[in-house]
């Protein structure tokens, strides 16, 4: 609800930004894929690729070993399931990896 007759204004904390650019009654957390690590952020920022978060995150974390995020923003499922794209058959990857790489030859997965 509106705090009416206020004489200083709160603090979003980290992991929200305010609704509006000015004149604000309320926070509201950052949405899935992105994050604030401050207090008193203007806006979100994108994860970067290779790494994800869920809604209200104050940091991304990073894609498992074996699977990956190849854009930007990439959001927790809600299904429980592990955040991030499965490598295919016969590629591998590092945590927090942007990209899958195919094996070599001679080597499978």
């Amino acid at each position: 609800s509106p705090n009416y007759g206020s004489s200083f204004c709160n603090d979003c904390s980290a992991g929200s930004t305010s609704e509006k650019s000015e004149g604000s009654e309320k926070c509201v957390e950052c949405v899935a894929g992105k994050f604030t690590s401050t207090s008193r952020s203007a806006t979100c920022q994108d994860c970067d690729e290779g790494k994800y978060s869920s809604a209200g995150s104050k940091n991304c974390d990073n894609c498992a070993a074996g699977r990956y995020a190849s854009g930007k923003g990439t959001d927790a499922p809600t299904d429980g399931s592990t955040a991030c794209s499965p490598c295919w058959a016969g590629s591998k990857s590092s945590a927090g990896a942007s990209t899958c790489t195919s094996c070599d030859n001679g080597k499978y997965s």
